[in-house]
């Protein structure tokens, strides 16, 4: 097996780990530091009975540290929004397309967007990899999630901080240190 075939099975995992270990299917038992931080890196957000926002912010705790998903996650706050509505009674899903999003540091400053293009190529690489498994991992709701990513500037998930997006009437907010975080 090649270098690159064990990153997508170890990406694979981790992704899988977090939608099946999330806190709306059961709670953890003897968790490890990286499932607190993917608990808490997830808002799932109920806004009716047919109206859904799933916003997750991908941070370095929130994976096996030393990969390089980790090493890119330090560099930038990697965002993704899925706002889906269940139509009744079929139950068939349609999903808002988000073409921007705005995250702020704790003291209310706008990160910077970071288009696809400027990425070094290294992160970009990685960040697609990343995306690929997570959509083919989640069917439809993986192919109606979408990534935004910012530049880190001083906000680290394991140091004192925090994030917060605006989005559709609602500010979704993280504050930092992760639990999880070993430091």
């Amino acid at each position: 097996m090649s270098n690159t075939q064990r990153f997508n099975m170890l990406l694979l995992g981790v992704m899988l780990s977090g939608a099946v270990l999330s806190p709306a299917y059961s709670r953890s038992w003897k968790a490890t530091p990286a499932q607190v931080a993917g608990e808490y890196a997830a808002i799932a957000h109920a806004r009716s009975n047919t109206d859904f926002v799933n916003i997750r912010w991908w941070a370095a705790p929130t994976v096996m540290s030393g990969t390089p998903l980790a090493g890119v996650l330090e560099k930038f706050i990697v965002i993704s929004v899925a706002h889906f509505h269940v139509q009744q009674p079929a139950g068939s899903m349609s999903f808002d397309n988000l073409d921007m999003l705005e995250a702020r540091d704790s003291s209310e400053t706008p990160l910077t967007s970071i288009p696809r293009n400027a990425l070094p190529p290294t992160a970009a690489g990685v960040l697609a990899t990343f995306e690929a498994s997570f959509r083919q991992s989640l069917g439809r709701l993986g192919d109606g999630t979408k990534f935004f990513i910012f530049d880190a500037g001083m906000v680290r998930a394991c140091e004192k901080g925090g994030i917060s997006v605006p989005y559709d009437g609602e500010t979704y907010t993280w504050e930092t240190p992760f639990p999880g975080c070993s430091r």
